[in-house]
């Protein structure tokens, strides 16, 4: 009896996750620092979740996943750099469909000033223009 209950279980969350997965319901975000210096306690405030990136140095990225609500209107994102405390508004309407299959980056470039990206996966190109800053 407990093991039949335990199958039907791991069916349904099999069952779910697919569905999940197949609609496009997570989203892959990335920060990118491409500020002159490390920055601190970078924060992304996605509607009612927070994810934390931490400390991104010079010239790097973090990658957090997955935000399984599509992107809200609006995101924040905070950060400290050695100049000050930012935190911007970043409009996410229109910028990434629903079910897209790749990275948002939020492009930090210096106090008070934010670019946004997305690669799709496998994009190397892509990827490369956006780090570089193009």
């Amino acid at each position: 009896m407990v093991s039949r209950l335990l199958i039907a279980m791991v069916a349904l969350c099999l069952v779910l996750c697919a569905v999940s997965c197949k609609a496009g319901r997570f989203y892959v975000v990335g920060v990118m620092n491409r500020s002159r210096g490390d920055v601190h306690d970078v924060t992304i405030q996605w509607g009612k979740d927070t994810m934390n990136f931490g400390n991104i140095i010079e010239g790097r990225n973090a990658t957090k996943s997955p935000f399984f609500s599509p992107p809200p209107p609006t995101i924040t994102l905070s950060w400290k750099s050695s100049d000050e405390v930012s935190s911007m508004d970043i409009d996410m309407v229109g910028l990434v469909p629903q079910g897209y299959d790749g990275t948002i980056y939020l492009v930090i470039k210096g106090p008070g000033s934010v670019g946004v990206g997305t690669v799709k996966d496998g994009d190397r190109e892509g990827y490369n223009q956006l780090s570089k800053g193009k």
